[in-house]
């Protein structure tokens, strides 16, 4: 009886044929909200990586430079930190050259076989150079007196193994006192106030590129990172 009594109450209706279903328009909106977020998520965590992989690379760049002048001074002969632009796959890589003069001069440089490679040539992953006008305007980056390293005009040839040799350009020159030069097209050896180098995340985004500057104090050869 208590159960045909509320079934009257309710006009008849049970609780189970009372119960409502998604209809197919709300699972349509639940799908697409759905799919939204994900796309949010998967590109806020490609953005965060981009962005943790081009500073780890500018603070490489500026180990490898430090490295670079300590081996100059200590060794007392000419430096060059090189970089040739390739890629790895699908990736854009910035190869880093660090070579030493062998008999202490700087002509060693313009001159294949006159210098060897100090180390291994580091792999700069998922970046490419930046210009000037990009990075100059990062928080603290000194626009004044910065000369860009795309206007050295020294190329290397390195020997990269199996016989293969890999054409290096846009070096940094170290001198056995640890000033930081840029070569001219004339091969004279230019001393500089402040060089930068600036690096861009790659593939590029084109709203919001990631970007990060190395800058090389010419003669106290201190080295600052900035990243966006």
């Amino acid at each position: 009886m208590g159960y045909l009594n509320k079934f009257v109450a309710n006009g008849g209706r049970t609780r189970r044929s009372a119960a409502r279903g998604f209809t197919l328009i709300e699972l349509m909106c639940v799908i697409t909200i759905f799919g939204i977020m994900t796309a949010l998520s998967i590109f806020s965590v490609h953005s965060i990586m981009a962005g943790r992989q081009i500073a780890n690379n500018a603070h490489e760049l500026a180990g490898l430079i430090r490295t670079a002048r300590t081996a100059a001074i200590a060794q007392n002969t000419y430096v060059a930190v090189a970089f040739s632009a390739s890629r790895q796959g699908n990736s854009s890589v910035l190869l880093v050259a660090t070579v030493a003069a062998k008999s202490g001069q700087l002509s060693d440089l313009q001159t294949a076989g006159q210098y060897q490679l100090l180390n291994k040539c580091a792999v700069l992953k998922d970046v490419q150079f930046a210009s000037a006008a990009d990075y100059i305007n990062l928080p603290a980056v000194d626009e004044t007196n910065n000369v860009d390293i795309t206007d050295s005009a020294r190329q290397l040839q390195v020997a990269m193994g199996g016989g293969r040799q890999l054409d290096f350009t846009n070096a940094l020159v170290i001198s056995p006192s640890g000033e930081i030069t840029l070569t001219d097209a004339n091969g004279t050896a230019a001393p500089i106030r402040c060089l930068g180098i600036g690096l861009q995340a790659a593939p590029a985004s084109p709203n919001k590129p990631r970007l990060a500057a190395v800058q090389v104090a010419g003669l106290s050869g201190d080295v600052s990172v900035f990243v966006q």
